[in-house]
């Protein structure tokens, strides 16, 4: 080859070297922007998460289309685990679990839900290996308990989950809900209603004591204490639309009764 034929092929080599540069630059480019975009999703989606889980799962599986960054994957696959909790979606977090066990493991809120859904689904022995997880080393010991007796009562062993809920451990702050539970699993009125006392004499504010009692009075015939509870109740907890209107159905009902 001559000089000048070496000096057009150098010249074209040096073109194509200077696109191929410039489209480098170009995808890199677009890449940044297109995780900087997924970063800005991602953003919306936990700010969604608490008032409108469906939004964030909507954000979840469009992203999902797109394929992630690698760097996103851990932090969407957390935000689609809460986010199906959020929207009580628990055939799909448990799926979540079945197939990424150490993801829901790592969280105790999202373990406990699995646990419960499971006992309360037939799945016990998967249900054994998440409680076994967490045993000696949880910090809820309440969203244990109630999961667990929750499984019970799904299968229909009220004597085991009485039995478990006396003697389960419980932080003294927690006491209340002890007394809430068992009045719910017991079948004697003048049982449920010993617990609802002590759990009065506990926190005669929370609510959820407060609207027991009434639905325990109501059962037994008694108006004004029932109505009286029911007023409790919508005091200490007046953003409540259910407990507003709980004391006005219970009298619209009593009027016509009478």
């Amino acid at each position: 080859m001559d000089k000048g034929s070496r000096n057009v092929v150098l010249a074209i080599v040096a073109v194509i070297a200077f696109a191929l540069g410039l489209a480098v630059i170009a995808l890199q480019d677009r890449e940044r922007d297109r995780i900087a975009a997924e970063y800005e999703t991602l953003q919306h989606a936990i700010d969604a998460l608490e008032q409108a889980p469906g939004e964030t799962l909507k954000m979840y599986y469009e992203t999902r289309g797109n394929g992630f960054p690698a760097k996103n994957e851990p932090d969407w696959a957390i935000v689609h685990a809460r986010a199906l909790l959020k929207s009580k979606r628990m055939p799909e977090l448990a799926e979540v679990y079945r197939r990424k066990p150490e993801l829901i493991q790592a969280q105790e809120d999202l373990s406990i839900s699995v646990y419960e859904f499971l006992s309360t689904t037939g799945r016990n022995a998967a249900a054994s290996v998440l409680r076994d997880h967490w045993r000696e080393r949880e910090t809820d010991q309440l969203g244990w308990l109630r999961a667990t007796i929750a499984g019970y009562v799904h299968a229909d062993e009220l004597a085991s989950a009485r039995g478990i809920a006396m003697t389960a451990e419980l932080a003294a702050e927690d006491e209340v809900h002890r007394q809430l539970l068992l009045a719910r699993l017991s079948d004697a009125p003048l049982t449920r209603i010993k617990h609802l006392d002590a759990a009065l004499v506990l926190q005669p504010s929370t609510p959820d004591v407060r609207s027991l009692r009434a639905l325990q009075l109501e059962s037994d015939n008694e108006v004004r204490s029932a109505l009286y509870e029911y007023k409790q109740a919508l005091q200490f907890d007046p953003d409540n639309p259910e407990r507003a209107q709980a004391p006005v159905s219970y009298t619209h009902l009593r009027a016509h009764e009478t």
